[in-house]
């Protein structure tokens, strides 16, 4: 058993983004996607919000993501004053330089930073996964940077960096030179005419090249080839001044790694780039339907009108789409990746690596070069307010922006503190000081600092009854209360140890490590001034803020007032034709790369007694995995049910999120004072309820979750901020087409939906007395944290014999035939969802096999939807409820495609998933591909608990990882066939804009019924 480690007195914090701590699925917002944000285990898809990509071209992004402002809002380059220097003013605002980081300070990262003799930097961290290590390439350059006439470049140049070079992705590259050649010249023409029949002969011949290329390249091959090297991700992103490439393999594969990674990036091939350009419009399209991306690009021109912050977008201008830089591909990528603008990060388990030598070895080759300057306009600040008004989806809203010139260190951190004291992500200012539901109005509160300015954003959504000119200045009254009414003690103690409490958080993992480091780099500051901004922001004073909020308060700013409506139609892309994809194919290199393996020492198997403990509950087992990496603890209560059979639960589970009355006067007026936070998730056949945070106040957490499911007296208060917490969540005019999707497929399928707002209404205006009890109706399923067995045991619920556990009732509804459900929303994209019927009698290798099959980087979906026929943007499958039954096949594909295209991208889906003649070298490959995952298949100490937990529910004591790895190894492909799912019997779900759909087409598939968005979120009154 565990040793139990002193526990200290309670620690007051506030509890800030539930989201963070404990992941939560709950959605949450977002305006762009993180800078270089890692799609760790834990994460199912990219949604909005989440930012996890499983392919090469990971999109685009325009701000720094929230977890950055953990060391300061890391985000973009900041230029950092020289020694000596002048110290940067924000309005008056004189900071000090920072004081020299004690001799005796302790790096929680163990970074190491050294140069290649070429100038690359090289930053390596220790690791928390055994036997695997996470790369960051990290390059300075982003749309930033661009030529005025070649928008969107930086992210073309992202996408194509997937394409190979001159031995890797084509047979034949001597072939290639000459038509890659004769597709620059094509390209330059096309930009310098505007007479329509020329550009359509052009456009007719540079497809007519593409085509002729094809003939020998191998599209998807650099992603095949990790997949075969066994990562757990791979992909990449474009921001205004960084583009980011990221991987987690194993160690055995390091050299194979620091060899394709040094090839690519020094000569890269821009081969089938017209096949590429339908993929990144299908991605334009994807962001025109999320009206908070809409309205902070504009939001950006308004402040930055002369800079191509503003002036230039990531994912390009729909001008720019129609007539691409593909000429200038060659010089960008010639200019900017040099290895004196790039950094590689590495994080993990590397003991055994000769680190050094292997990466001069192989990046050494690639030739330093002057980067020069590049004029990107000038940062002029407004001198008066600045407004714009536009139309865009979703609801209306408010966006401002206070523009600023770069800022000292010290400002920095002052500023991302204002932030969080206005809004946290759960409670600020702003909660106090508007009226009605904050969160159902989707606050927006950050702070991004760049090369050459930095900027303060607040966005939120009308209230009731409320105009875009009163909502205006409410924020600009509570940006000024921080003067006004200075900031407490108690709130600044709050906000610095929730951001102390979220930087333990990303301490777990080697993905959320290497973030911080590579965006230390983006930031142009050593890591020795990166960890000083923690010792910076403890120092923070009331009186600092209050000085800041003055300063704020007195400048212009820049605002964008939206309302509600549909983004203008962008224009079809030319006509492109599909490409061959034979899966058979194969480079020399590609063989020669997979060839190179360093033996590593196996890494044994989580080991019961040391690595993790299975407690023998009365009700049912509690795996419990021990934290050695950070300060945090979490519990996860599991219920046997979720809204399908009651919708009330939903409530119930909610009530955990809203302190109670009682609390008041015993173990802290708000769960945001016991350090930790409570969060839940309901779907249709389980639900629970997590609650995290410093593991000293386990105790106190573990009570206050108690108190808030055992409660049977709900104050008018307490249950008014119960269902507006509720119609923010399930009733959101805003709802994702993802989330929409999700939803009708739970209903369609399942039965369930989540609580009407008719009845989340009359639960505001009578209450109820069915929601007590809830605490002994919960099973501890999974702890992560140091808290000894004997005390974890007594803090547990208990409950008797009559309450065991059980798994989940399965059942489903059996589609008849191919049963199609519309949900008709205005947009641009469109979200399709095919779940098929259930299968079952098949091996649990075979499904393994199969579902790799079909859904690995180099699968069958997304080389024929993606690759090949530029149908998707993104392709992706969902295995629901299969921790608890390994032997059940209920497969969920989901994409993203367009209106027109949806026919054909579903037909193909169905065809492809349920085909019985498997092709045998691409199930060759995948059977190599899902091998090598699972021998070296290693997860974060918090994913451990869940992975235990499943595998225990499913198999008991027992790993069977070495007997489903010989069946994988030996099975045929007509018993990996059998297990496919059944043609002519699926559930489908489309969310876009029927009225530019083929109905006719989509009628021939099956039985089309068409479903309001009321209908899907529960209340028939919605629209």
């Amino acid at each position: 058993m565990f040793s139990t480690p002193a526990s200290p007195r309670p620690i007051k914090l506030s509890g800030s983004r539930c989201s963070r701590l404990v992941g939560s699925k709950q959605r949450s917002r977002r305006s762009r996607p993180p800078i270089v944000w890692p799609a760790t285990g834990d994460m199912k898809r990219y949604r909005h919000g989440d930012g996890c990509r499983r392919s090469g071209s990971n999109g685009v992004t325009r701000r720094s993501f929230m977890l950055s402002s953990i060391l300061g809002s890391v985000g973009c380059r900041l230029r950092i004053a020289e020694p000596g220097g002048v110290v940067q003013r924000l309005g008056g605002i004189v900071s000090a330089p920072p004081e020299a980081r004690g001799a005796d300070a302790v790096d929680p990262f163990g970074l190491t930073v050294s140069r290649l003799s070429n100038g690359l930097t090289v930053c390596q961290a220790d690791g928390t996964e055994p036997g695997r290590f996470t790369a960051y390439v990290v390059v300075r350059v982003g749309s930033s940077h661009e030529p005025d006439a070649a928008g969107g470049l930086a992210h073309y140049l992202e996408h194509m960096m997937f394409k190979g070079t001159e031995q890797l992705g084509t047979l034949d590259g001597v072939r290639d030179v000459p038509l890659l050649q004769r597709m620059a010249d094509l390209y330059a023409e096309l930009a310098d005419t505007s007479d329509p029949p020329e550009v359509a002969r052009l456009l007719r011949n540079i497809d007519s090249v593409n085509l002729e290329m094809a003939q020998s390249a191998i599209s998807g091959e650099v992603l095949g080839l990790y997949e075969r090297m066994g990562a757990k991700f791979v992909s990449a992103g474009t921001s205004d001044e960084v583009t980011t490439y990221f991987c987690n393999l194993p160690v055995s594969r390091f050299r194979a790694w620091a060899t394709l990674e040094a090839e690519r990036l020094r000569a890269p091939v821009f081969r089938l780039f017209f096949t590429e350009l339908e993929v990144v419009q299908e991605e334009r399209r994807h962001l025109a339907d999320d009206g908070a991306n809409v309205r902070f690009d504009a939001l950006l021109r308004l402040m930055f009108p002369s800079h191509t912050y503003g002036t230039h977008s990531p994912i390009g201008l729909e001008s720019d789409l129609a007539r691409p830089r593909f000429d200038l591909l060659d010089d960008f990528h010639q200019r900017w990746y040099r290895p004196n603008n790039a950094a590689l990060v590495i994080v993990g388990d590397l003991g055994g690596v000769e680190v050094t030598s292997i990466l001069e070895e192989e990046f050494g080759r690639w030739e330093r070069q002057e980067l020069g300057t590049v004029g990107r306009g000038t940062v002029s600040l407004p001198k008066a307010r600045e407004l714009r008004e536009l139309q865009c989806p979703g609801p209306a809203s408010v966006a401002m922006g206070w523009p600023m010139r770069p800022l000292s260190v010290v400002d920095r951190v002052r500023l991302d503190v204002l932030t969080r004291i206005l809004w946290d992500g759960r409670a600020g200012r702003l909660s106090a000081e508007l009226p009605g539901d904050t969160m159902a109005r989707r606050p927006e509160v950050w702070v991004v600092h760049m090369t050459e300015a930095s900027y303060l954003h607040v966005g939120l959504q009308l209230g009731a009854n409320e105009t875009h000119d009163e909502l205006e200045q409410r924020i600009v009254a509570v940006v000024s209360s921080v003067h006004e009414k200075p900031v407490s003690s108690g709130e600044l103690r709050r906000v610095l140890t929730a951001m102390e409490l979220e930087f333990q958080w990303m301490l777990e993992s080697d993905p959320q490590r290497a973030v911080l480091v590579a965006e230390s780099f983006a930031l142009g500051e050593s890591w020795e001034d990166a960890l000083l901004r923690l010792d910076l922001r403890r120092s923070v004073e009331a009186e600092d803020l209050c000085s800041l909020a003055e300063t704020l308060s007195s400048r212009a700013y820049c605002v964008v007032h939206t309302r509600k409506g549909g983004a203008p139609p962008l224009r079809p892309l030319p006509p492109i034709s599909p490409i061959p994809t034979e899966s058979g194919r194969q480079s020399e290199r590609a063989r020669e790369l997979l060839a190179i393996v360093d033996t590593q020492p196996r890494q044994a198997p989580p080991r019961l007694g040391t690595d993790y403990d299975v407690l023998p509950g009365d009700r049912g087992p509690v795996i419990w995995t021990r934290n050695e990496v950070s300060e945090l603890f979490c519990l996860r209560l599991v219920f046997d049910q979720g809204f399908g059979a009651d919708p009330l639960h939903v409530l119930r589970l909610a009530a955990a999120e809203v302190p109670t009355v009682e609390e008041s006067g015993s173990i802290g007026a708000q769960l945001e004072g016991l350090g930790g936070v409570i969060s839940h998730e309901s779907g249709a056949l389980t639900s629970y309820v997590e609650v995290a945070g410093l593991v000293q106040n386990v105790e106190a957490l573990l009570g206050s979750l108690r108190v808030r499911l055992q409660r049977s007296r709900w104050p008018k208060e307490e249950l008014t901020e119960l269902c507006a917490l509720l119609r923010g969540r399930y009733h959101a005019a805003d709802v994702s087409a993802t989330e929409l999707a999700r939803r009708a497929q739970d209903w369609l399928i399942y039965g369930a939906r989540p609580p009407s707002a008719e009845a989340i209404d009359l639960l505001s205006s009578t209450g109820s007395t069915k929601l007590d009890g809830l605490w002994e109706r919960g099973f501890a399923t999974q702890f992560f944290g140091s808290t000894d067995v004997e005390s974890l045991t007594r803090l547990l619920p208990a409950g008797g014999a009559a309450q065991r556990w059980s798994k989940p009732q399965l059942g489903a509804h059996e589609p008849a035939g191919i049963e199609i459900a519309i949900v008709d929303v205005p947009m641009e994209s469109v979200e399709l969802r095919v779940t098929f019927a259930d299968r079952r009698g098949a091996s649990t290798a075979a499904i393994d096999l199969h579902h790799a099959y079909l859904s690995n980087w180099s699968g069958l979906l997304n080389r024929e939807l993606r690759e090949k026929r530029s149908l998707v943007y993104h392709v992706g499958t969902d295995l629901p409820f299969r921790e608890y039954d390994p032997t059940l096949y209920r497969l969920s594909v989901w994409a993203n495609t367009s209106p027109k295209k949806v026919g054909e991208t579903l037909k193909l889906t169905i065809a492809l998933t349920c085909g019985q003649r498997l092709d045998e070298a691409a199930l060759d490959a995948s059977r190599a591909a899902l091998l090598e995952r699972l021998d070296s298949r290693q997860v974060s100490p918090r994913e451990l608990a869940a992975e235990i937990f499943a595998r225990h529910v499913a198999y008991g004591d027992r790993d069977p990882t070495s007997e489903r790895m010989a069946q994988i190894e030996t099975m045929l492909a007509p018993n990996v066939a059998a297990a496919a799912p059944e043609a002519g019997r699926a559930t489908v779900v489309i969310v876009g804009d029927r009225s530019r759909m083929d109905l006719r087409a989509l009628r021939k598939l099956g039985r089309v019924r068409f479903l309001s968005r009321g209908e899907v979120q529960g209340s028939s009154s919605s629209n």
